[in-house]
């Protein structure tokens, strides 16, 4: 793995237990290759710095809450076009919604406002750990009252294994494959995203979770305008003024 540990009391985070052979300790002989370092801020908020972009300012917890408190202030209800892809417009969800590309989690904040519990999914260890730690500071303040549980863990391979509910929805927004998202690479996080991210990975995710996707079970993918649908079999489309959300629903048998 291309990061490592400020230090070794990291080691007790929950989601490192699993891969804690793998990760080392910065200054260490072993983990002088790392690009990547977790560190813990003074305030004691996790964050990640990019030792190759020493012009970037590390990507902390607090900065994701500051993101998703600033967000829901221009949360527009039943009028959000991602509460409409929802479907709460008309009825209320009865099932969890699954974002398999939480990224920095502001869509998952704006789904859990809607009334979703949110399972979020994030591939990479460093930010879904940043992405935890956001969660458990944001607990304790007035404004935070959202169900969203963090899952580390390839979305195909969660999709695939996992028994979710018919009524399950599942959200998937591939980053890399917005051609409208160039203006936001300039702004810091997406930027870091980028660099964290790295290769467009997930550009097959959403036809992988279309083959997937059992009876009675959602789809929901978000494209820019131009780019096609994943089939021409969808079943109805939602569209924004950049962007647009397809949505692919499996009928019960």
């Amino acid at each position: 793995m291309n990061f490592c540990l400020q230090s070794s009391d990291m080691y007790q985070l929950p989601l490192l237990q699993p891969h804690k052979e793998l990760i080392q300790i910065q200054g260490s002989e072993a983990g002088q290759e790392c690009r990547f370092v977790l560190e813990r801020e003074p305030e004691g908020y996790l964050a990640i710095r990019d030792l190759e972009r020493p012009d970037l300012k590390p990507l902390s917890s607090f900065d994701l809450i500051q993101e998703w408190h600033q967000r829901l202030k221009s949360y527009r209800g039943k009028q959000e076009p991602l509460s409409k892809a929802l479907g709460i417009h008309k009825r209320p969800l009865t099932g969890p919604v699954v974002d398999t590309t939480a990224g920095l989690g502001r869509d998952s904040c704006v789904m859990a406002q809607s009334g979703a519990k949110v399972i979020m999914l994030e591939r990479e260890l460093p930010l879904a750990l940043v992405l935890s730690d956001a969660i458990e500071h944001a607990q304790a303040l007035d404004w935070f009252e959202l169900d969203l549980e963090l899952i580390h863990a390839e979305a195909a391979d969660y999709a695939a294994s996992s028994t979710l509910p018919a009524n399950t929805v599942l959200y998937c927004d591939p980053m890399f494959n917005h051609k409208s998202n160039k203006s936001a690479q300039n702004k810091r996080l997406m930027q870091f995203l980028q660099h964290l991210c790295h290769k467009p990975s997930e550009e097959d995710l959403p036809s992988a979770l279309l083959a997937q996707l059992q009876p009675g079970q959602k789809l929901i993918v978000k494209k820019a305008l131009p780019d096609p649908p994943l089939t021409q079999h969808l079943n109805y489309q939602l569209k924004g003024k950049n962007f647009r959300f397809d949505i692919h629903y499996r009928p019960m048998v």
